[in-house]
């Protein structure tokens, strides 16, 4: 992975293979920034390795870094093999800071964006998609906000403002990152997401909303698409709640052979894959239940049918202004 800005590139290195690389490449996945010189770019910034031996859970070999996203003087890298990367850029001091990385199971990420300068999304190759988030007491430490000489709640003591004895210390003792990454969002869609996009789901200035369209490699279409109240999230998390219990049990097993709750993926038997599914509501559980299924939920829930309906309503707007 690589991208050039205001005359210096920025490239990600890895190579799958770490006894046969190709001659002068590095083995271990790591980020460079080069300049341009007279008769070639020189280098002026390395990250050192991210993921090699001597990491947590006894190493993590890393695949090569294959996506590089950036805003500002902060850089994500994402390894085909390990995740997500955190990393912040010192400019007056030509050094990569390691922040903060993701939990020790392996990832094998196909896709990943950037949505704003603490939050990267992806998905990976078993079929999940990940939302997470660069933990504010570690952007305070490397941004010199004020943690004092000791980052609050790391496994590190002694980590300055500038976050230079994070990179110097923890990095070279395998890649190990002083955080890790909050997961805000964890959740199994049943096919490979092979791209990512941000979308508006309709026209501008008619009430759409923004959100994240997934495409797999079997051609389905998905779309992620935030709450914005906390009415909203309340009343359909405790229907699509009281929906998956119905389609569980016995008492809803008839509807589920009938084929009432029928969506492009087997939505009641495994929702999650590595981590438990977090921070997602599926509407195709709620809509395709029907409107006498909603109203039982809503019973359940102890919520009125007609304010179900009312926030289902509302919530569907944007993505009907899609569709049309």
């Amino acid at each position: 992975a690589a991208f050039a800005e205001e005359g210096r590139l920025l490239v990600g290195f890895g190579y799958p293979s770490p006894s046969s690389p190709p001659p002068s490449f590095p083995a271990s996945p790591c980020v460079r920034l080069y300049d341009l010189g007279k008769r070639r770019l020189l280098k002026r910034a390395d990250s050192g390795c991210l993921s090699g031996k001597g990491g947590r859970e006894g190493g993590r070999p890393g695949g090569g870094i294959t996506r590089l996203l950036h805003q500002g003087s902060w850089i994500y890298a994402v390894d085909c093999l390990t995740g997500v990367h955190a990393l912040y850029y010192l400019p007056g001091e030509n050094t990569f800071t390691l922040v903060a990385d993701m939990e020790a199971s392996p990832r094998l990420v196909t896709d990943a964006l950037l949505l704003d300068t603490r939050t990267v999304a992806g998905a990976d190759r078993q079929g999940n998609i990940f939302v997470a988030r660069t933990p504010w007491e570690a952007v305070m430490s490397v941004e010199g906000v004020g943690l004092g000489n000791e980052q609050k709640g790391g496994r590190e003591e002694g980590i300055g403002p500038t976050g230079g004895r994070a990179f110097w210390e923890v990095c070279g003792e395998g890649g190990e990152a002083p955080s890790r990454l909050e997961s805000l969002v964890e959740y199994h869609v049943g096919e490979t997401v092979s791209a990512m996009v941000p979308a508006r789901l309709g026209r501008k200035g008619e009430g759409a909303r923004m959100g994240l369209l997934y495409a797999t490699i079997e051609g389905t279409l998905g779309i992620l698409s935030p709450l914005y109240s906390p009415r909203e999230k309340e009343v359909l998390l405790k229907v699509e709640g009281a929906l998956l219990k119905l389609c569980a049990g016995g008492e809803g097993k008839e509807e589920v052979d009938r084929g009432l709750f029928v969506t492009a993926r087997d939505l009641v038997t495994f929702r999650s894959a590595i981590r438990p599914a977090k921070g997602v509501i599926d509407l195709d559980v709620i809509v395709a239940a029907g409107a006498e299924r909603r109203a039982w939920a809503a019973k359940k829930a102890k919520l009125s049918a007609e304010e179900v309906e009312e926030v289902l309503n509302e919530t569907l707007a944007g993505m009907t202004l899609m569709r049309g």
